[in-house]
């Protein structure tokens, strides 16, 4: 479903033509955006936060990475999208995967193993793309659902929280939880994806012609040192 989603946006998205999903081996090297996250829990650890409104003005105000908070976000179910996906198997089980949209708009799929995997088995395998959706797919005909949030499973935890802080938490934090369970965003895809589209790009596209991204530099320092990382995987090929 994550997959068909991600294809999906990429029939309507013009700024993007792939979506790479890296999933690092377990005990990898830090990348880049694990400092954002170190940056935030550093920040928060000596903060007074007492609900979800509190922790998103704090980010506003004291995290200059931080542009913009949404409390009320629109929440879209691709579950029907699964129905119309090609699903060859094992497929989230390779360490590099590859959403890319051909000249003829056409959505494909391909992936490669994982940065270990190919020393485990002793062979690289040849990355061929396939159809992400079946030929009865048209992104024109399929539109994803709004989901009403369900809070049932969290209210007595919220009730619990707010009796154990001893009179620290006010009736207000209590009601400051409710609404980011109660609110949401009734945006349609059509419209999130038409914002999206019209802002201009910020950054220059990034080349994968040398197979690797900025976070796999490290990997490359290493190897440079000597120190033998592991196996790299190959970036999949799309073909026409």
């Amino acid at each position: 479903m994550f997959l068909g989603g991600l294809g999906f946006a990429l029939t309507k998205l013009k700024h993007i033509k792939e979506i790479c999903l890296v999933y690092p081996s377990v005990g990898h090297t830090h990348m880049s955006v694990d400092a954002h996250f170190g940056t935030i829990s550093k920040s928060t650890s000596g903060a007074d936060i007492k609900d979800p409104i509190e922790f998103g003005k704090f980010l506003l105000e004291k995290i200059d990475s931080v542009g913009e908070v949404v409390p009320d976000s629109t929440i879209f179910d691709f579950t029907e999208i699964t129905k119309l996906m090609h699903k060859p198997p094992n497929l989230c089980s390779n360490g590099f995967i590859t959403i890319g949209r051909t000249s003829t708009g056409k959505i494909t799929c391909a992936s490669s193993l994982t940065m270990n995997a190919g020393e485990l088995i002793g062979a690289e395998r040849k990355s061929v793309s396939f159809d992400l959706f079946k030929d009865e797919f048209y992104a024109s005909d399929f539109n994803p659902l709004i989901t009403k949030p369900d809070y049932s499973e969290i209210e007595g935890k919220i009730k619990k929280l707010v009796k154990l802080s001893g009179g620290i938490m006010t009736a207000q934090n209590e009601r400051n939880f409710r609404f980011f369970f109660d609110q949401y965003g009734h945006q349609s895809f059509r419209e999130l994806i038409c914002r999206i589209n019209s802002v201009s790009p910020k950054v220059p596209s990034l080349s994968m012609s040398d197979g690797g991204e900025m976070h796999m530099s490290i990997i490359e320092f290493l190897k440079k040192s000597g120190i033998s990382p592991g196996h790299i995987p190959k970036k999949p090929v799309h073909k026409e």
